[in-house]
């Protein structure tokens, strides 16, 4: 049953390629040319289909190859045609940046602040820090009284991010404990000893604190 199964997945995927790649030569031959030229690619199309037919796996694979290899040509000429245009469009602006930390205190006194935008998706190699801590610092011991009933009192974790907008998600020694939003701060009673909070926002960039709980 299953060798049946392939051969039928097989040739639905045959066919539907056949006919893509004939639409999409059409149509890029119809640019270059024009419209109505467009149709005379099939003639060559279907040509290469029937010579392939009778030629070996080998040989056919080697045209494939060369085929692929030709098209980096247009590709490249392309690129360099259009690098003048791209660097006329391109806009330089100086910005001022702080850390986030800095930043965070520094908009609160001085509402002309403007955070750095956001990357495009297709920007790479952006390696510009987001997170940051507020409290506790990283490594700190701290001190948690009990209360009365001898129930400890909660810290109040606190991080900077450029773009408060983004989700943070909270893990406790690796337990999840919590979302922020905007305003990111979180209440937690960690048990006394050495904890790790690690947090990742929506973006994938991640933060970790390292602390340790001391109590009296």
């Amino acid at each position: 049953m299953g060798d049946y199964i392939l051969i039928i997945m097989i040739s639905i995927f045959g066919i539907s390629t056949l006919f893509t790649y004939s639409y999409y030569g059409v149509k890029c031959f119809g640019f270059l040319t024009t419209p109505k030229k467009g149709k005379y690619y099939n003639i060559i199309y279907i040509a290469a289909i029937i010579i392939s037919s009778i030629l070996t796996v080998e040989i056919v694979i080697g045209l494939i190859d060369v085929a692929f290899a030709l098209m980096a040509i247009p590709n490249m000429i392309a690129i360099i045609y259009l690098s003048g245009i791209v660097t006329k469009e391109m806009k330089s602006r100086s910005w001022f940046v702080l850390p986030p930390v800095q930043e965070w205190y520094y908009k609160r006194k001085d509402p002309f602040y403007k955070a750095i935008p956001k990357f495009a998706p297709n920007c790479v190699g952006t390696s510009t820090k987001n997170m940051d801590v507020i409290y506790p610092k990283k490594n700190s011991r701290l001190f948690v009284p009990r209360n009365l009933d001898g129930t400890m009192e909660k810290t109040i974790f606190e991080i900077a991010h450029r773009q408060p907008e983004n989700n943070v998600y909270w893990h406790l020694d690796e337990s999840f404990v919590g979302i922020t939003h905007k305003n990111h701060k979180l209440e937690a009673a960690p048990l006394p000893g050495k904890h790790v909070f690690t947090l990742v926002d929506e973006t994938g960039e991640s933060l970790e604190i390292r602390f340790e709980v001391l109590v009296r």
